[in-house]
């Protein structure tokens, strides 16, 4: 939540599972949180998986759609803007990719300073029916942060340990030919810190053992000691 507006791309169930942690673990540390979807249908299966303390509605009641004498033949007014901003600190949108021009602006005028905007997308979502494509802009210009989520838990001992970590348990994963570390922390600084430590030593080469004198050569720094000399029997001279 450094930056003002993230984008948040990945299949539907990926981003069902991934907005509902986002928002209950927001909520739970006391983030005003809003969750707004396309339909009020859709608003009522997020919910579903989500727990108290998050608004879940669709985007059209969450900008409290009104009259607006003024405004041109079919055009919608809404009581939320920069007049009257929302009372949120984050804002989850589901399905980003239907912000046309006019809609996104909205939206983001009824952000207040501070909060965050979330913009969802999913693979091969359909362009807005409005004008413009604000979220394909968005993620062009490389001024926001965009994520984008894996298909599936990764295979084999990694992928076991991670469903043990999210399932809030530390199990014992077999990994053959590979060294499994578990570095304790009390807190996401000291994890990196210790982490980078990790990292380094790994990377740092390990010394090398000083090389033992082979038998028959002589050892570094001193002499070849010589064996001791038999002694000559004396011979005979013919007479």
């Amino acid at each position: 939540m450094r930056t003002g507006v993230s984008i948040l791309r990945g299949t539907p169930d990926g981003l069902a599972g991934t907005v509902a942690a986002i928002a209950s673990a927001a909520a739970s540390q006391g983030v005003r949180t809003a969750v707004a979807a396309p339909t009020d249908r859709a608003a009522a299966d997020l919910a579903a998986g989500l727990g108290e303390g998050v608004a879940v509605t669709s985007l059209h009641r969450l900008l409290e759609p009104r009259e607006d004498p003024s405004a041109a033949p079919g055009a919608v007014g809404y009581g939320r803007g920069e007049q009257r901003p929302f009372e949120l600190d984050l804002v989850i949108v589901a399905d980003g990719a239907a912000l046309d021009v006019e809609l996104c602006a909205v939206l983001t005028e009824a952000c207040p300073d501070g909060a965050h905007l979330v913009l969802c997308c999913e693979p091969d979502a359909p362009p807005p029916a409005g004008p413009g494509r604000p979220l394909d802009d968005l993620e062009a210009s490389e001024t926001v942060p965009v994520v984008a989520l894996d298909d599936g838990p990764p295979a084999g001992p990694l992928g076991e340990l991670t469903e043990s970590v999210r399932g809030g348990g530390l199990a014992a994963v077999d990994a053959p030919g590979r060294e499994v570390v578990i570095v304790p922390a009390e807190g996401a600084a000291e994890a990196v810190h210790r982490a980078v430590q990790l990292g380094r030593r790994l990377d740092s080469p390990r010394p090398r053992h000083p090389r033992r004198g082979r038998p028959g050569r002589r050892p570094a720094g001193g002499r070849r000691r010589r064996g001791r000399r038999r002694p000559q029997t004396p011979r005979s001279r013919p007479a």
